[in-house]
């Protein structure tokens, strides 16, 4: 009966495509990010009013 599982590998040279990846998740990261702040911009215009002039007017 096999009783121990395989680790997932941790070392940077365990890992394929260690140095490729780790850009690529965090301009994924940066970009979910900023799509929730846009997100939630939009519905703080939407949900109070006289807010869409003033930063219409800021801008």
């Amino acid at each position: 009966m096999l009783t121990t599982l395989a680790a997932p590998p941790t070392h940077r040279s365990e890992r394929p495509g260690a140095d490729v990846a780790g850009p690529a998740i965090i301009a994924y990261q940066l970009r979910m990010a900023r799509t929730a702040v846009v997100s939630l911009m939009l519905a703080a215009v939407i949900a109070v009013p006289g807010t869409q002039q003033r930063i219409l007017w800021q801008s």
